[in-house]
């Protein structure tokens, strides 16, 4: 799914419960349920309702990049 977030830069992340994406010209994603992130050629599937804090770090990689 492309949700158009092209050119806009991750600016911070929040994971409690669901997982907040905060990014420039105030672009927020909240997901609240499992789902799959596709980094660097990686597959990873989080929940943010019971997987702990560390194991977004993958998705805090993407910090301050476009």
């Amino acid at each position: 799914m492309d949700l158009t977030f092209g050119g806009h830069k991750l600016l911070s992340t929040k994971f409690e419960y669901s997982a907040v994406l905060h990014f420039s010209d105030d672009y927020m994603v909240r997901i609240e349920s499992p789902f799959t992130a596709q980094l660097s050629g990686k597959y990873y599937e989080l929940s943010p309702e019971s997987d702990p804090p560390e194991s977004f770090q993958p998705v805090d990689g993407l910090l301050e990049q476009t």
